[in-house]
């Protein structure tokens, strides 16, 4: 026989879960509901939050009407902000986001991943990630070379260069901690750079990779052996190594893989070892990301027994072949410390900067002549000059 007190409790736990169910299904269509109904398509005021409050913010930051914290609440100062760019946009100045003002936040230019989020339509040629990438061989403060003009009479010459390049990137190779010279390219100016993936490419020799801070996030970094010091051919070969870095582009909100070396001078076949492994070590690593590789790649040969060819046939594009925009393309990008006014042209780069195939283009491509004066003569400030790109890759 059923008991009557237990028979009403279990009645009632019955119809609490199936409420509860129906409650949780209907929260849920709700929230699809809303997630499927663009931000474009609703209004907004004070005391609204979330998403589509968070990306409003930030397309009011990058339209210069205000500065607002982009933290998805819809405070009072969200309120002024969003009339300022009222304001600015000729509209009436009521401090809520209506279907007008959604109008005018969707031409706003930059804060492109915002204005996609929303449901702005965004032309093909606002989704790219523009950069300005450099790769320079420094010279070591201990090479042979070094020699002929020392770090100390060098130095201001080569961080007056990374100052004023405008770079958002920057690969440097030969680097030495003798003379502090890795110290001083770590602080070259602290307020726009910073350095990541100090690794060695001998057992003192760094490979430093320079970030603008302002443009780029570090999201991950590392270092990669390609080569064991040892023999090599008729001779023996300095331990190589690769410093990468994952950084988040801070306009556009993609990942860029970037990777910065200096192959072996010594042997051909040491050569096309550690730029083949150079590619296997990409690939591992890359991911859907753009990448970019700079470095010192002692060769210029562009079959697939040499390092460029090798890089081509994985999917890489020398992004001096990109562009008819070059200056000083006539020039060798290692000088030897050759006269500046007598130098040789033959053209010969074996300083490069190469980059992912698929979407990526380059608007210029330069040899920065820069020199230093020593009792009248001009120098240059390394054996080698540095080489720039503005590369641009589409998505």
């Amino acid at each position: 026989m059923i008991n009557n007190g237990l028979f009403k409790v279990a009645k009632k736990l019955l119809i609490a879960v199936l409420l509860t169910g129906v409650l949780a299904s209907l929260f849920m269509l709700q929230q699809e509901t809303a997630a499927a109904t663009p931000c474009v398509a609703t209004t907004y005021k004070q005391g609204s939050k979330g998403t589509c409050v968070k990306r409003m913010q930030q397309i009011i930051n990058a339209s210069g009407a205000a500065k607002v914290t982009a933290n998805g609440k819809f405070t009072s100062k969200t309120t002024s902000a969003v009339k300022a760019f009222q304001k600015k946009q000729k509209l009436s100045e009521s401090g809520v986001v209506d279907a007008s003002t959604w109008k005018a936040l969707c031409t706003v230019k930059g804060a492109v991943p915002a204005r996609i989020a929303v449901g702005c339509s965004v032309s093909a040629a606002d989704k790219v990630v523009d950069l300005n990438v450099m790769t320079y061989n420094v010279l070591g403060s201990t090479a042979a070379n070094s020699q002929i003009l020392p770090w100390k009479v060098r130095k201001s010459g080569v961080l007056e260069t990374i100052r004023t390049s405008g770079a958002d990137i920057i690969g440097l190779q030969e680097t030495h901690k003798t003379d502090k010279q890795v110290e001083a390219l770590s602080k070259v100016d602290s307020k726009k750079y910073k350095v990541t993936a100090i690794g060695s490419s001998s057992n003192t020799y760094k490979n430093l990779i320079l970030y603008n801070k302002e443009t780029l996030t570090l999201k991950e970094k590392g270092t990669i052996k390609l080569l064991s010091a040892g023999k090599c051919g008729a001779t023996t070969c300095k331990v190589r190594h690769a410093n990468w870095a994952i950084f988040q582009h801070k306009a556009s909100e993609k990942e860029i893989f970037f990777i910065n070396t200096h192959l072996p001078s010594e042997d051909a076949g040491a050569r096309a070892k550690v730029a083949q492994n150079l590619v296997k070590e990409i690939n591992k690593r890359k991911g859907n990301r753009f990448v970019i590789v700079t470095g010192d790649f002692n060769s210029v040969g562009l079959t697939a027994a040499y390092p460029v060819g090798i890089m081509a046939s994985a999917g890489f594009v020398d992004s001096g072949t990109l562009t008819t925009n070059k200056i000083n393309a006539a020039y060798d990008s290692s000088n030897q410390f050759t006269d500046y006014e007598k130098e040789k042209k033959s053209g010969k780069h074996i300083d490069k900067i190469f980059l992912s195939k698929a979407n990526s283009s380059a608007s210029k491509w330069s040899l920065l002549l820069n020199t230093i004066t020593v009792k009248d003569k001009k120098w240059p400030s390394s054996d080698h000059w540095p080489v720039q790109a503005d590369v641009r890759f589409s998505y």
